[in-house]
């Protein structure tokens, strides 16, 4: 398929908004490397990272029982499918959908933004 792939999500926040596959780091992991195990343990399906898209912060606050603040850098990459597996979701994830237009809800609007500017100058 073409388009963009992007993962309902399973569990709050968000619960039930689209969003982009990932996650965050382990100590000591490389961005590269925690792509691709993300999208293995939400999608099951193994990915070659191609190159960075972009780079963006996103800021949220009061965020669980004890209100804290995160400040967060978020990689985008661009990514080809490279397991011969049909993807499936994880707990975590509702459903997974290839999108041409970008689907309502979205569950960051930083990385909707994002993925606004970013189709503007590429052929998705």
């Amino acid at each position: 398929s073409g388009g963009i792939l992007l993962t309902r999500r399973g569990i709050e926040p968000a619960k039930g908004a689209w969003g982009m596959a990932g996650g965050f780091l382990n100590f000591g992991e490389e961005a590269t490397d925690a792509i691709k195990r993300e999208v293995l343990e939400e999608l099951s399906v193994e990915v070659h990272v191609e190159s960075v898209i972009g780079v963006f912060n996103e800021f949220y606050e009061n965020i669980g029982d004890k209100n804290q603040r995160l400040s967060l850098t978020v990689v985008v990459f661009k990514v080809s499918l490279i397991s011969s597996r049909t993807l499936a979701p994880a707990d975590d994830v509702a459903e997974i959908g290839w999108f041409t237009d970008l689907p309502s809800p979205f569950a960051f609007p930083k990385q909707k933004q994002f993925l606004e500017r970013y189709r503007v100058g590429s052929n998705i």
